[in-house]
């Protein structure tokens, strides 16, 4: 299931922000994911990944910490924070 909700950005190296961004959210939407698991699922670079979308995602609120009292937690994953995906088409 989640690699069907990745296939969209993971087949091409070509996604345009807004699709990644909103894979992203659809993938952590119900449960907590790792960067490590973002990276797989989404053949990305984890650098690349935190740096141009989780970080800023995180910024905007639009995802969540597992551990917010600890942002360089070793064990840290991401969920996506409310209702995000509202509309959004990644099928």
């Amino acid at each position: 299931m989640l690699q069907g909700i990745a296939s969209k950005v993971r087949v091409t190296q070509r996604a345009s922000p807004e699709i990644v961004r909103a894979v992203i959210l659809a993938l952590c939407e119900d449960r907590f994911l790792s960067l490590k698991e973002l990276s797989e699922l989404l053949d990305r670079k984890t650098e690349a990944l935190r740096a141009s979308y989780v970080t800023p995602m995180l910024r905007e609120g639009l995802l969540t910490l597992k551990y917010p009292d600890t942002p360089s937690h070793p064990d840290q994953e991401y969920k996506t924070h409310g209702n995000q995906v509202r509309g959004i088409d990644v099928k």
